[in-house]
């Protein structure tokens, strides 16, 4: 059945405080703002906490052994607990795994399995076939309004960090970070993070914790990480001085613009048509070295890059004083990874 984004929080609250055996329990994520889908994602994961924490699938795995997935949700009996299971990277051809693992959760309250897929055509039958579903939630996440960003920014603000965030705050985040839901949560807990004790975030907090370093060093740093040059990185990294969260935010959204464009070409598109779908749009002066990028890593590396940028930023913010060089040995531990991949 078709939900809403905005249908999501809703149902996610559902999930554990009244069980319900006939509620669907597969939810199908997709479309272009993946920064939109990975936020319903942890929406729903954080509501349902899963016992047995979160397993992660990529879609050619279950395609190439669909019942490995079946078996993974399977029941345990007397000794029944919460399973999560989460599958990225979906594709038409893992389709017909992620469907039936979705129909054999019927009746089992226990059991939540969330699928993540790029833009699907109108003609997909995965997309068909999660519409028609009782037993499945399929949500398209599409580009959002500026004003409904802003209003996610001020809401997160309040719910979680117990700060307020003026409308012009808010904006200038937006305009900083852009306009992936992921990012900007990132940097807004960090924001937070750097304004702790406060009980607002202002402007002088926005500009201290994310634009305190010039755009041209951060870019020289971000583009040595993913080219794999070690030894440049660690260069450009010791020039940054106590702005390594800016630059860690700046990978993660590296990673996942890197990502969606490798998905889209995946599913067919060419390189320009999928770059081109991008906002803001590729610097030129980065244009080469983007393409490059693309071609050069797999959608499963990019993939698991952006878990690890994503897992380096939760760990990043324990506000102990060797933080900024906790984050610059990650950082090049990545950027050691990159170079032996690819070639």
């Amino acid at each position: 059945m078709k939900a809403k984004p905005s249908e999501i929080d809703a149902f996610a609250k559902r999930l554990t405080a009244t069980p319900d055996a006939s509620a669907p329990r597969a939810v199908l994520l997709f479309g272009p703002n993946q920064g939109l889908a990975e936020n319903l994602k942890d929406t729903l994961l954080a509501q349902f906490k899963a016992e047995d924490g979160m397993r992660l699938w990529l879609g050619p795995e279950i395609k190439k052994s669909p019942a490995a997935l079946r078996d993974d949700l399977g029941g345990d009996g007397l000794f029944a607990s919460r399973k999560a299971a989460v599958v990225k990277d979906m594709t038409e051809a893992s389709g017909p795994a992620f469907l039936a693992a979705a129909q054999e959760l019927v009746g089992n309250p226990d059991r939540l399995l969330i699928g993540l897929a790029g833009e699907l055509k109108g003609s997909s039958k995965l997309k068909k076939g999660a519409e028609e579903a009782a037993h499945t939630l399929a949500c398209a996440c599409w580009e959002e309004k500026a004003s409904d960003l802003d209003a996610f920014l001020i809401a997160t603000a309040t719910q979680e960090h117990g700060m307020r965030l003026a409308p012009q705050v808010a904006a200038e985040i937006r305009a900083l970070i852009g306009d992936n839901r992921l990012l900007l949560k990132s940097a807004l807990a960090n924001c937070a993070l750097y304004a702790l004790g406060e009980d607002q975030i202002d402007l002088n907090t926005v500009e201290a914790c994310l634009i305190s370093q010039t755009a041209s060093t951060l870019d020289q740093a971000l583009q040595a990480i993913f080219a794999g040059q070690t030894a440049s990185a660690s260069m450009a990294l010791a020039k940054i001085n106590g702005d390594e969260t800016a630059l860690l935010i700046a990978c993660q959204r590296h990673a996942l613009r890197l990502t969606e464009v490798k998905l889209a070409m995946e599913s067919g598109a060419s390189y320009q048509a999928a770059s081109a779908k991008l906002r803001p749009p590729v610097f030129w002066k980065q244009k080469d070295s983007f393409q490059r990028q693309v071609a050069r890593y797999s959608s499963a590396l990019l993939s698991r890059l952006t878990s690890k940028f994503a897992d380096l930023t939760l760990k990043a913010r324990g506000g102990h004083d060797s933080q900024g060089s906790y984050i610059a040995q990650e950082l090049l531990f990545i950027t050691d990874i990159l170079a032996r991949s690819g070639k």
